[in-house]
């Protein structure tokens, strides 16, 4: 049966009901609490050999690297996330469209300097926010052929 099974773990964040966000943050050495959320996330099947993928990822790309990994035909345009397995370089999307790419923490309240990669990431963030939400808004997927 473990042949046929595709086990996919991710887990919840930090102890959110805990109300001392800066205990919590000491306790988990961040310095922001974006970086509370940090949590593993991994796939076991019994005939893939195992891999490491050290790149920044978010629950919005767990349904992508699934389609990937069964080779699902999709349209990714439809989704916030990417497949963990590409050589496309990912981000994690904060509240209020903050984000960090494993290098770049960009917050609403950012010092340092705007450049052209953080003005096309914004850019980049702010049309697959909105393009999400009118997929959601209008149902699209209830209105595809299958």
């Amino acid at each position: 049966m473990l042949d046929d099974t595709v086990l996919v773990f991710f887990t919840e964040h930090f102890g959110k009901y805990m109300t001392n966000h800066k205990f919590v943050m000491e306790m988990k050495g961040v310095e922001h609490a974006d970086f509370l959320c940090n949590t593993p996330f991994f796939i076991y099947h019994a005939g893939t050999d195992a891999k490491v993928v050290d790149t920044v990822s978010s629950s919005v790309d767990i349904a992508p690297t699934i389609t990937n990994l069964f080779g699902l035909n999709v349209e990714y345009q439809y989704y916030t996330g990417v497949d963990i397995f590409s050589d496309e370089e990912n981000y994690v999307i904060f509240q209020g469209n903050g984000w960090y790419d494993g290098k770049i923490h960009y917050t609403i309240n950012y010092d340092g300097e705007i450049t052209e990669k953080i003005r096309n990431r914004n850019t980049e963030i702010s049309r697959k926010m909105k393009c999400s939400e009118y997929t959601l808004k209008s149902n699209y997927f209830l209105y595809l052929d299958d």
